[in-house]
């Protein structure tokens, strides 16, 4: 329940930061990945949030001297002294994944991922890539993950839709025409 409400409220501010960005959008989009990778390997952002010690003004000094060292637009630095006064920096990895997702669907890319073994050659990925967006009208953003998981084969995500074309799966099938 806790994580469905951070989901909501992140796209919420992510809605108002998108429309605000305009066309800078892409760019933000940059500045919002670093700020994030700070967050998540510095613990001194959240902390600064949850310590009742430090005071307002020393919270907004440390800010705008993050952004300063960041090299953040303003209207990133902005957001984030807004994160602040609501106490909602914890939300900044989930406002982070919710933007690339409102950014691809405002390109009109549908988020697709490939999970291949790490044997499969470029040539194959790309015969996969083309098979599976003939099946769409939307251009399909594709990232590429190698498992060995997988055997042979791909399994394919896109958007809510699951492609199973790994070995496994026509083995589990051709077992039950078997057995049946």
């Amino acid at each position: 329940m806790k994580k469905t409400i951070s989901i909501l409220l992140a796209k919420r501010y992510v809605n108002a930061l998108y429309q605000a960005a305009g066309e800078k959008a892409s760019e933000l989009q940059d500045y919002l990945r670093k700020l994030n990778d700070y967050y998540e390997n510095d613990s001194t952002l959240y902390l600064i949030q949850i310590l009742p010690n430090i005071s307002s003004m020393k919270k907004k000094v440390y800010l705008e001297e993050l952004a300063e060292s960041l090299s953040l637009p303003i209207l990133l630095k902005r957001f984030l002294l807004l994160l602040l006064s609501h106490r909602r920096l914890d939300l900044l990895p989930q406002i982070t994944i919710q933007y690339d997702l409102l950014h691809l669907e405002m390109q009109s890319l549908l988020p697709s991922t490939i999970y291949i073994p790490s044997k499969t050659s470029k040539e194959q990925i790309i015969k996969i890539q083309e098979y599976i967006a003939k099946q769409y009208k939307q251009k399909l953003h594709w990232k590429i993950i190698y498992t060995d998981d997988i055997k042979l084969g791909f399994i394919v995500k896109v958007g809510d839709e699951h492609w199973d074309g790994s070995m496994k799966k026509q083995l589990n099938y051709l077992q039950k025409k078997l057995l049946c």
